[in-house]
């Protein structure tokens, strides 16, 4: 048993050395993304079809991951630190400081993210998921970018960040946001109105007003 033991703790070692492990780790994050932006469902997402993808053999799994869930949280959030990079991206070059400004540019970045990205964007946003029990549930993927939404509307509205009413506009904002993202991938021939003058518009429902300019 001791012998085993050591031989297997070797055999991790080797195939880790030299950044093997973090290539193994991304290449099989990146294999569970290509298969849900193909089936846009959870239930496809195996550890076999999954290392199948990869090419590896499904025991070599079980040196970067627990679990399939462990495998999904990280593909999820690692996905979500990319949409909230380019909304940190989209702040920082607003022009205008007011509160319905910067809530127009985190609409734009996020629009601009689901353009650019729109593989990751499905999978982010486009794939039936289940109820993973093993998560946490205080601590999901996608929860800090949904906080990021209800905080700049409780600025908009001139509202504590409490106020049960965000959930409520701050889901509608993101099932808004994701309505055009998904429209103008999915009908390129409709004549859809610029993003500008379709994020202005929904600035202003958020906060209650009419576009400005």
């Amino acid at each position: 048993m001791t012998g085993t033991g050591g031989e297997a703790q070797r055999a991790r070692r080797q195939r880790n050395r030299r950044g093997e492990g973090a290539r193994l780790r991304e290449t099989l994050i990146a294999s569970a993304s290509t298969l849900l932006d193909r089936t846009g469902d959870e239930s496809a997402v195996t550890i076999r079809a999954v290392t199948r993808e990869a090419g590896v053999a499904p025991q070599s799994f079980y040196l970067q991951f627990q679990s399939l869930g462990e495998l999904l949280f990280a593909l999820y959030a690692g996905g979500y630190e990319r949409l909230e990079g380019a909304l940190d991206a989209a702040l920082a070059s607003a022009p205008d400081g007011r509160p319905s400004g910067r809530l127009a540019a985190l609409c734009s970045g996020y629009l601009q993210f689901a353009v650019a990205n729109p593989g990751l964007y499905r999978v982010l946003m486009g794939s039936a998921g289940t109820v993973h029990p093993d998560w946490d549930r205080q601590h999901l993927p996608g929860q800090s970018t949904y906080a990021r939404l209800r905080e700049a509307i409780a600025a908009v509205r001139g509202t504590p960040v409490e106020d049960g009413r965000l959930h409520v506009a701050a889901s509608l904002l993101w099932a808004q946001l994701h309505g055009v993202a998904s429209l103008m991938s999915g009908r390129p021939t409709y004549p859809w109105p610029g993003r500008d003058e379709l994020v202005a518009e929904i600035v202003a429902a958020v906060g209650g007003g009419t576009p400005s300019g």
